[in-house]
């Protein structure tokens, strides 16, 4: 049996990204909301020690927030006309939720696959859509608790080509942050309180940044 050395070994399963066309590159967007909105879904139920009687009461609306921009970072490849990328999202501050005294702050990790259109200028549109994890900060007088759920995007916009490394982008994106729920017990010595909150959060969001290849 011949022997077949580490180093070819190496070289037959090492990923030659030059023979591939294989590049990578960071980007860095500025996200602008548009608008932010979110439904909430609250229950109230209350058990009246007394009585023995049992209150229950729900309803639905949907509020919008306040627009609060973000930033995003971000590293991917690109092969031929496809490209993935880790993107992380960070919000400069928490969005109020309409005039209920509740705020909520966003952090998200997206995984994204795009599309670009090859044209024959230097500018390409693209398509995309990303699928992750995020994490709110939900606040109301000076008390703060911590919310996750999954989030996903969609994405729409065109690159512009300055040169073999540097690519503006300008594009839109709608994301949908999940649904999360918060509830909270209390008792005031004659009465039982369970209040159970839910928020679905959206946004129409501009992107504006730089892609650096390399």
């Amino acid at each position: 049996m011949k022997k077949i050395s580490l180093i070819a070994l190496l070289g037959l399963v090492a990923f030659d990204a030059h023979a591939v066309n294989l590049r990578q590159y960071a980007s860095v967007k500025l996200l602008a909301p548009v608008s932010n909105k979110t439904e909430i879904k609250e229950s109230l139920t209350v058990y009246d020690h007394g009585t023995g009687t049992t209150y229950f009461e729900e309803f639905k609306e949907d509020e919008d927030m306040e627009t609060v921009n973000a930033l995003s970072l971000a590293y991917g490849v690109q092969l031929a006309d496809a490209r993935v990328e880790l993107e992380y999202n960070h919000y400069f501050g928490a969005s109020e939720i309409g005039d209920t005294g509740l705020k909520l702050q966003n952090y998200a990790l997206f995984a994204n696959a795009y599309y670009d259109f090859k044209t024959n200028s230097p500018f390409t549109p693209y398509v995309g859509a990303g699928i992750g994890y995020n994490q709110q900060e939900l606040s109301a007088e000076g008390e703060s608790e911590t919310l996750r759920s999954a989030a996903w995007k969609l994405m729409v916009g065109t690159g512009w080509k300055v040169n073999n490394m540097l690519t503006l982008d300008l594009g839109y994106r709608y994301v949908n942050f999940g649904s999360t729920e918060y509830s909270e017990y209390f008792f005031d010595g004659i009465y039982d309180y369970n209040i159970e909150l839910e928020f679905a959060n959206v946004a129409h969001e501009l992107m504006l940044g730089a892609r650096i290849s390399f």
